[in-house]
């Protein structure tokens, strides 16, 4: 009990630590190569801290157990929309600018527009997946587009030692984050399970927040230093793409049979993400629309027990 308690110690702090660089490397990158911060939290940060979720689906299609996978992807969605942004949204004012909204607009529709399959067909496969994977790389194709055409003026020295230095320093940072974030859900599973806490219990409050521990950090280091772009570049790019990348390598290798508990939480996705545009729309978060979210969150996290 005292080692399990003394590695979670440390690596929750090593977590902390992991973080506050990723967040200053992405800052410094930024400033070398005049890419802006959204794109760097989607392309670069969003996707890194999306390998827990990645790796759950390589893994669990292999084994033939893709609806694990399925479950975790909407369940970590939820959590990136009702509850980080709603952490973020209790620690600061989030502004969100109108180029910022679009953004969010596309990836809430598009989040939107697959998870309706998951509520009415009884199973998914290669091309449900397929499509996802292809909806991955036009997202990705697009952003890249628009931020090269927005700042091809600015854009330099993306070659250059330093940007490539401070570029292998980001990726590192963001690893570090990851592997943390896995040590963190290990110890405290060992801990609730010395404790004598339930295994379902477990599985529905630690290892959900686990998957989603990368992205939590990087939030509330960004909010801290103010860098909300970054904030809303991870959110975003996260949820794009856990329902993309990870649901379509979920679903590709063998047929995922949807039963009613990834019915029910499908449709709760998309009633969260109504939610959080209507929120979004007004063009700030507060404090108000944090309790709006996290009050969903939590919602959504007992209604499971019910459905289940």
């Amino acid at each position: 009990m005292f080692f399990e308690f003394f590695a979670l110690a440390i690596s929750l702090a090593a977590l902390a630590k992991s973080s506050q660089l990723t967040i200053k490397f992405a800052e410094r990158f930024s400033i070398l190569t005049g890419i802006g911060k959204v794109a760097i939290g989607f392309i670069l940060i969003a996707v890194a801290t999306s390998l827990p979720e990645l790796s759950i689906a390589i893994f669990s299609s292999i084994r033939g157990e893709a609806l694990l996978s399925v479950g975790n992807v909407i369940g970590a969605n939820i959590m990136n929309i009702a509850f980080i942004m709603g952490i973020a949204s209790f620690m600061a004012v989030i502004r969100i600018s109108k180029s910022n909204f679009n953004e969010i607009v596309k990836a809430v529709s598009l989040l939107s527009l697959l998870a309706v399959p998951l509520i009415f067909l009884d199973a998914v496969w290669w091309i449900f997946g397929s499509v996802c994977l292809i909806a991955f790389v036009f997202y990705v194709k697009s952003i890249m587009k628009k931020e090269f055409k927005r700042n091809k003026n600015r854009i330099s020295g993306l070659a250059s030692i330093e940007a490539v230095k401070t570029l292998l320093a980001l990726l590192v940072s963001v690893s570090a984050v990851v592997v943390f974030s896995a040590l963190v859900t290990d110890f405290a599973v060992s801990m609730a399970k010395i404790l004598g806490v339930m295994e379902s219990l477990i599985g529905a409050t630690v290892l959900a927040l686990g998957t989603t521990l990368p992205e939590l950090s990087v939030a509330i280091v960004a909010i801290k230093r103010k860098d909300i772009d970054i904030v809303i570049g991870d959110t975003v790019g996260s949820i794009i793409t856990n329902m993309t990348l990870v649901l379509g390598i979920a679903s590709l290798a063998n047929p995922v049979y949807l039963g009613g508990i990834i019915k029910y939480s499908a449709a709760m996705m998309i009633a969260v993400n109504v939610v959080f545009l209507l929120l979004a729309s007004s063009g700030r978060l507060g404090k108000k629309s944090g309790a709006v979210l996290l009050a969903l969150f939590a919602a959504f996290l007992i209604s499971l027990f019910f459905v289940a």
